[in-house]
């Protein structure tokens, strides 16, 4: 019984391992500071919240509301009053981090929360890549997601 007790602790180090080295496999790009999936500019189309009672924002056909992911972690932002900006911080294929901050200017009252972003935990794409999905969570608004869209300058 002994034996098979030990047996069974080898197999479940080696499954253990196995997992280890996949995830790091995994997550090389971002160790090794390969480019970010979803550098350039974003459209914020927009911000859903899964209690009903909160206000979501949905961009009114063509939003102006702009970010602009770059390569060294930086974030710009255009379409508001404000000057906005930050960074952000790769931590796994799908989890980020995400400062944002700027002047608080009082501007149109349909713009954006972009202070949300700072609540940022997830990100994911649909299957075409095309949208980007950011998933918050903030002990006020509660939980939800920034839909963007890639930007092309038309």
């Amino acid at each position: 019984m002994i034996r098979g007790i030990a047996e069974l602790r080898k197999t479940m180090k080696k499954r253990i391992l196995i997992i280890a080295i996949v995830f790091a496999l995994a997550n090389l790009p971002y160790i090794f500071g390969e480019k970010i999936p979803f550098s350039g500019k974003w459209r914020i189309e927009a911000i859903e919240f899964t209690n009903e009672s909160a206000d979501s924002w949905k961009s009114s056909g063509n939003s102006n509301f702009i970010l602009e992911f770059k390569d060294d972690e930086t974030i710009g932002a255009d379409g508001s009053c404000n000057s906005l900006g930050g960074s952000f911080k790769l931590i796994s294929i799908s989890q980020i981090s995400i400062v944002f901050g700027g002047t608080k200017k009082l501007c149109n009252p349909k713009e954006p929360n972009f202070w949300l972003l700072n609540n940022t935990y997830e990100y994911n794409f649909d299957d075409s890549q095309t949208l980007l999905y950011f998933k918050f969570k903030n002990e006020y608004a509660g939980e939800g997601k920034f839909r963007l869209s890639r930007w092309k300058n038309t």
